[in-house]
């Protein structure tokens, strides 16, 4: 059994440490106490601390003691608490969505004996595992895309959306230069663009835009043609493009009656309230990935398609999100692997991770359907 630091305990927190509670000792952290007052309710042997997930030096006795720490914080935040703890030369895990190139620490890893598994959730995450197992059993891949979305059952104007998890990572989606590698060379596209229209069997028509997931992908793979792009009902692009053209989403301060706010914290707040995923709330995930190659000398298209509902009180993004990690946080603390930089596409591509993972997450309910087309 060991001793699990989790910091962060939001929804995808939440379920994480449920899950973790049963093989580990686990401490949570987070500096609301309605949210360790909920993993209270829930019965689980968890230790409960109040405090802010980024002031480490309180932090500092609960890390002496941990076997491995997972970072569930904002990625406004994250990138600067990951590089403090690297430091200390402990198991990292991290589902956040920071904009940095988590590669930037991979010589302080190497230097303080840290292994640092990033980007461990469903997109990017699991997405990236697909690649990393296609990478590992294909002669050459040549394309990667991926249609990934999270939203509620019940459709609503004028948002037709709810965010299961931060409002302020849910923006930076909308709001980060989309990267992508198309035929070889590296591309810079703006987010929302190039919205085209899915359709999702057992759902119906859902748009598809531009967004910035690849991440690692464009630096530990040659792949040459490498696409993401976001699901939402119809319209919800157009939506969130009149805020980002109007200023809503500015981080210039702006002075209303002598206070000075920038109008993205007023609008992150006001849309706190508004995509609020209550408990009441069901949503699902759905994702489809498509990789394009050659194997056996033959050239074929392998497909991933996965759609995970909310149950028993957890939400389908939670369960998307907490589980994978859950997933990796157990395979790393039973292998004893070398320091450094430990993204998904790579963990996937050996035989005995790849197993394991989709072992413990189907027991979870998290299966995908494998098909391979020949072309």
């Amino acid at each position: 059994m060991a001793h699990v630091l989790l910091l962060g305990a939001g929804k995808m927190g939440r379920l994480l440490a449920e899950d973790l509670a049963s093989l580990h000792t686990v401490t949570v952290v987070d500096r609301e106490a309605a949210a360790l007052a909920a993993l209270q309710e829930k019965g689980l042997a968890v230790q409960g601390v109040q405090a802010e997930g980024t002031d480490l030096e309180r932090l500092a006795p609960y890390l002496a003691k941990a076997d491995l720490v997972v970072i569930a914080l904002p990625g406004r935040v994250a990138f600067s608490v990951l590089s403090q703890l690297v430091t200390w030369g402990k198991i990292l895990v991290d589902i956040s969505f920071f904009p940095e190139d988590p590669f930037l620490l991979e010589q302080e890893a190497l230097r303080h004996g840290a292994v640092v598994a990033v980007d461990c959730g469903l997109a990017p995450g699991l997405s990236h595992a697909f690649l990393g197992r296609a990478l590992s059993v294909m002669q050459e891949v040549t394309s990667f895309t991926c249609w990934v979305g999270g939203l509620p059952y019940e459709r609503s104007w004028p948002w037709q959306y709810k965010a299961p998890f931060s409002v302020s990572d849910v923006l930076e989606e909308y709001l980060r230069p989309v990267r992508q590698r198309l035929n070889g060379q590296l591309v810079i596209k703006p987010p929302l663009s190039e919205v085209e229209l899915v359709e999702v069997p057992g759902i119906g028509t859902l748009e598809a835009f531009n967004t910035d997931g690849l991440r690692t992908l464009l630096s530990t793979t040659r792949v040459p043609t490498l696409r993401e792009k976001t699901l939402r009902y119809p319209g919800h692009a157009e939506a969130v493009a009149w805020l980002v053209r109007s200023g809503f989403l500015s981080e210039e301060p702006l002075e209303v009656e002598g206070q000075r706010l920038s109008p993205r914290a007023f609008t992150e707040a006001v849309l706190s309230r508004v995509w609020h995923l209550g408990p009441q709330d069901r949503d699902w995930v759905f994702m489809r990935v498509e990789i394009t190659g050659y194997e056996a000398g033959r050239l074929v298209q392998r497909l991933y398609t996965l759609r995970v509902e909310a149950l028993e009180g957890h939400s389908a993004m939670a369960r998307a999100t907490a589980y994978p990690a859950a997933a990796v946080v157990n395979w790393l603390l039973r292998e004893n692997l070398p320091p450094g930089i430990l993204p998904p596409e790579i963990l996937a591509q050996h035989p005995r991770a790849w197993a394991f993972l989709t072992d413990y997450l189907s027991q979870r309910g998290v299966v995908w359907q494998e098909e391979t087309r020949y072309l």
